[in-house]
């Protein structure tokens, strides 16, 4: 599967604007957003196919609350071999997309000149997303 994804070149500016270095970094985003998801898990859709990332990296942090089982092949398609640019790439993802829609399932990716849609639906993040609107209701 081949879509495109920004280069390490082009997230660079991302990357100056980190207050930590990355390492530390990706481990407060995590610790952060572990927050973030148990108070608002519907919002894991806006991370769009990058979820795969966030998710095994909170799964490689010990953070199982959100499940264990990650897209293997999304994961490789769209890893950079490094958890930390995996997590600012998927924040920058998810930054764009909030605004668009942010409890959206459905996204569509560039994968080298023709339109690749994509539905995210992640089991585990769904029973929490359920859970939290009947709580709600």
């Amino acid at each position: 599967m081949k879509v495109w994804k920004p280069t390490k070149e082009q997230m660079q500016p991302a990357i100056a604007e980190l207050k930590l270095p990355m390492g530390p970094w990706a481990v407060k985003y995590l610790e952060t957003l572990q927050g973030y998801l148990t108070a608002n898990p519907i919002f894991y859709r806006a991370f769009g196919p990058y979820w795969w990332l966030v998710k095994k990296a909170l799964v490689d942090a010990s953070f199982f609350e959100f499940g264990e089982v990650y897209d293997a092949d999304w994961f490789e398609a769209l890893d950079y071999g490094e958890n930390g640019m995996n997590l600012l790439v998927a924040h920058h993802y998810y930054d764009e997309h909030f605004g668009i829609g942010p409890t959206e399932q459905q996204h569509v990716l560039d994968g080298e000149g023709e339109a690749v849609d994509y539905w995210l639906e992640d089991p585990d993040m769904e029973i929490r997303v359920k859970a939290k609107m009947q709580e709600a209701a």
